[in-house]
């Protein structure tokens, strides 16, 4: 299967090469098509394609998608990813309008390969001031006469 692949661009090299390699071997190994792999994800064929011809690096969620979805060896590929998006940061020159690789990071900076869990310290609220008791106004008397209901209901006084 993998005779059919387009050859990786030359500009795509280091941890973004073998990511983009290991990808497809990912692909290679479900015996899916770009279609199934889109459909299992809910990320599109066209965004399979370029990241598996390495137009453009994965995002680490459709990364978790692919290893929840096809093959959970794909987990292992959370570092390597980490690696090659460090190396686009480093390598990106921002006069360079369309430079490839591009670099899409995801809103999480935990590592795919290890289950996060965040907890939150437990806090105890902020002291308040104690506020002076303020007495309530009085109530107006009653439509029947006698004072105490202030409700409008007519009730035996």
């Amino acid at each position: 299967m993998g005779a059919n692949w387009r050859p990786i661009p030359d500009d795509v090299r280091g941890s973004a090469r073998r990511l983009t390699e290991e990808l497809r071997a990912v692909k290679d190994r479900s015996g899916l098509s770009l279609t199934q792999i889109g459909t299992a994800t809910h990320y599109s064929k066209a965004s399979w394609e370029r990241w598996f011809n390495g137009k453009r690096l994965i995002t680490e969620h459709a990364l978790e998608s692919l290893a929840v979805s096809v093959d959970e060896s794909a987990r292992l590929l959370g570092p390597l990813l980490e690696q090659a998006l460090l190396e686009a940061e480093q390598t990106a020159d921002p006069t360079t309008p369309g430079q490839r690789p591009a670099v899409v990071r995801a809103v999480s900076t935990s590592r795919i390969s290890t289950p996060h869990v965040t907890t939150v310290p437990e806090t105890t609220p902020p002291e308040t001031t104690a506020r002076a008791a303020v007495p309530a106004p009085p109530r107006p008397p009653s439509p029947h006469g006698c004072a105490g209901h202030g409700d409008g209901t007519a009730a035996a006084c």
